[in-house]
């Protein structure tokens, strides 16, 4: 016997499968607010997650950020705000996970947080001058 899936959740991840052109994983900047079709009985709560690596038993930057969801009261459209800034969740490759009613789970949908690239470092410390050495 197979397990039933929710017609829900299949359409949560083709909703992002849509914003793909060309097989291009969608990207979203910090602080970004954006809204898709669903139908769902109840708000849900989304996670956005980096599943990490793991090398000899030793799991290594898993990152779980619950973002902020708005479901609107004809229950067709889930406003979502993606992390404020890099320190909540650095910018990369990210999986989205919606959850209803603590039962139903969507399959991940990967995106992109910010460009990919790595974060900006601010100069720390004092500044040597080699010349001096």
């Amino acid at each position: 016997m197979s397990p039933q899936k929710s017609p829900t959740m299949l359409s949560f991840r083709s909703t992002f499968r849509s914003r793909k052109s060309a097989g291009r994983t969608p990207r979203f900047k910090a602080s970004a607010v954006f809204s898709f079709s669903v139908r769902l009985p109840d708000l849900p709560a989304v996670a956005l997650m980096d599943l990490g690596y793991s090398s000899h038993s030793f799991h290594a930057s898993a990152r779980l950020v619950w973002l902020d969801a708005t479901l609107k009261t004809n229950q067709k459209t889930l406003k979502l705000t993606t992390p404020p800034n890099n320190r909540i969740y650095p910018p990369g490759i990210a999986w989205i996970y919606v959850t209803v009613d603590g039962k139903y789970v969507s399959a991940g949908s990967r995106i992109m947080i910010g460009t990919g690239g790595s974060p900006p470092v601010e100069d720390q410390g004092r500044q040597i001058s080699w010349l001096a050495l």
